[in-house]
């Protein structure tokens, strides 16, 4: 089993990877206490980041996806310890902005003054 994994990920891939992923997850808790603290929600932070279970799966599997980009195209192998933590960071806080996006249509069909 260790041969399998030994060829799909090298040792510093996977620390990197991993280095990546818990930034983003920092990042992204992050942007929802945010959120949360300068909303005028009246629910308890663990309700606002888990009330909604369809949008806790939209986040991370946008996050997943993300993270799978940065480690397929070894975009992390040309990155200091330091650049990958903050390119983490900056990922995980863009994520609930991403997730959160509302499909808004033909705006312009939508404004009548647009005509």
């Amino acid at each position: 089993m260790t041969e399998i994994i030994n060829l799909l990920i090298e040792k510093d891939e996977a620390i990197r990877l991993c280095m990546f992923a818990f930034a983003s997850i920092l990042g992204m808790l992050f942007a929802y206490v945010n959120k949360w603290a300068n909303g005028d929600s009246k629910s308890s932070l663990g309700s606002y980041l888990f009330g909604d279970p369809k949008a806790v799966v939209k986040a991370f599997s946008t996050l997943f996806m993300l993270w799978a980009g940065a480690g397929g195209m070894s975009y992390l192998d040309t990155l200091t310890g330091f650049n990958i933590f903050l390119a983490g960071a900056g990922i995980g806080y863009l994520v609930p902005q991403t997730a959160d996006k509302k499909e808004s249509g033909n705006v312009a069909a939508a404004n009548p003054k647009s005509k």
